[in-house]
């Protein structure tokens, strides 16, 4: 099977893509809501992230406390490391998993930190999205009640995460041209690989 990821920093538009491609019948892992799910559910990583950033990391009905969370790891470059050294271990082995479970040729995973996650060298092909950081912003903030700064700093901290390599196919979604083309094209030149 075929491992592709659908990378992209905040706001760039790595969902919708991943959502075409589901709508298209492709397996899809999103590594955000899987993270989410883990770390509500997972007790060695509660405990790992109670011990790490507090008592107020989880709330009384054992839900992730995220207000508080985001505000502690993305406060210092540090914790913001401790929280991917924790998360992501746990993450990348459930990817593994779920790949090696899926029969189809070719499946998705869609995560906003490919490289600092240790994921890259799991997949075969890179969808990297892209958009203009002022478009990137205006997203992240008609849809999540942060500021424009907040948002600016989340997408500064994946900067590392955020710039297309050799190989990667760019995808680009900037309102002006059309996504789904470009999502077509993408597949046919994995097909034609195969």
């Amino acid at each position: 099977m075929k491992l592709i990821a659908i990378t992209g920093g905040i706001g760039s538009g790595k969902s919708m893509v991943a959502r075409i491609v589901s709508t298209m019948g492709y397996p899809v892992c999103d590594t955000d809501s899987l993270a989410r799910s883990l770390m509500a559910s997972d007790p060695t990583l509660k405990q790992q992230l109670s011990s790490a950033f507090g008592p107020n990391t989880y709330l009384s009905d054992g839900n992730v406390n995220r207000p508080y969370l985001a505000q502690v790891a993305f406060a210092s470059d540090e914790a913001r490391q401790r929280l991917n050294s924790i998360v992501h271990p746990a993450v990348a082995n459930y990817v593994v998993q779920w790949a090696h479970k899926d029969t189809t040729p070719m499946a998705f995973v869609e995560t906003a930190l490919l490289n600092t996650s240790g994921m890259r060298p799991m997949v075969d092909t890179v969808w990297h999205v892209t958009a203009p950081v002022a478009q990137r912003i205006e997203r992240v903030t008609a849809r999540s009640g942060l500021t424009p700064d907040e948002v600016l700093r989340r997408i500064q901290s994946q900067a590392h995460d955020d710039e297309p390599m050799t190989g990667d196919v760019v995808l680009l979604n900037d309102g002006q041209q059309a996504l789904l083309p470009q999502i077509v094209d993408a597949l046919n030149d994995l097909n034609f690989r195969d």
